[in-house]
């Protein structure tokens, strides 16, 4: 319901604060080349999810 939505969007909000917040701690932490193939593997997640919401879009568009 809306309290478990508004509850994950603060965890979320939370989340990506803290990581901001400390992201030159983490940096440090992880060094020059983890960071660089973590940058790699989540943009190419990211690029996977968006192809998918086109692929969905245009099926849709396609059986209508």
């Amino acid at each position: 319901g809306l309290a478990v939505a508004l509850g994950s969007v603060g965890i979320v909000m939370a989340l990506t604060w803290l990581i901001l917040e400390f992201i030159d701690k983490i940096y440090a932490l992880l060094g020059k080349t983890v960071c660089l193939v973590l940058s790699k593997i989540l943009c190419l997640f990211i690029a996977a999810v968006g192809m998918h919401l086109m692929m969905q879009g245009l099926m849709h568009y396609r059986s209508s």
